[in-house]
């Protein structure tokens, strides 16, 4: 992971404060949580977000694929580089501004986490509990939470 407080400098903290999401459940996000949406949707994709979220189907697909027996490294990097310019184009988007480099390495750094040690679970859905449990279990939620210095989502509590 990155070094800690990587999303709390102040160009960081005013795309936070413009960035407003409807996520893929209908319920809209504010701010950092908005983020932590789009990235998650990005993974598979989202029709019905505001705006549409073309995702990273295809790199999703081929992590979900190689889980059971380990995936080359190459794999998860592809998901990973595709999840941060999926988030950072739906973002730029929505504020007009994008995330420091440093603040999407802590969200790319996640995606490779639970990439690596949760896909094998099944993990087909980012937000369904086995995947929040894995991701905590695995220090990917945690490790999210120092890297980008900002306040604990309270998923692993």
């Amino acid at each position: 992971m990155s070094v800690g407080g990587a999303c709390t400098n102040p160009d960081d903290a005013a795309v936070y404060m413009d960035l407003e999401y409807l996520n893929d459940d209908g319920m809209t996000e504010m701010g950092s949580d908005a983020a932590s949406a789009i990235a998650s949707d990005c993974v598979f994709g989202s029709q019905n977000s505001d705006p549409k979220n073309p995702g990273c189907g295809q790199e999703a697909q081929a992590v979900l694929i190689c889980a059971v027996l380990g995936c080359p490294q190459e794999t998860i990097d592809a998901l990973t580089v595709c999840v941060e310019e999926c988030t950072q184009q739906l973002i730029e988007e929505i504020t007009g501004s994008t995330l420091s480099g440093e603040c999407m390495m802590c969200y790319g750094d996640s995606v490779s986490c639970s990439a690596a040690n949760c896909a094998s679970e099944g993990c087909s859905n980012p937000t369904s509990a086995t995947c929040v449990a894995c991701r905590c279990r695995e220090d990917c939620t945690p490790g999210f939470d120092r890297c980008s210095g900002l306040p604990a989502s309270g998923d692993c509590d």
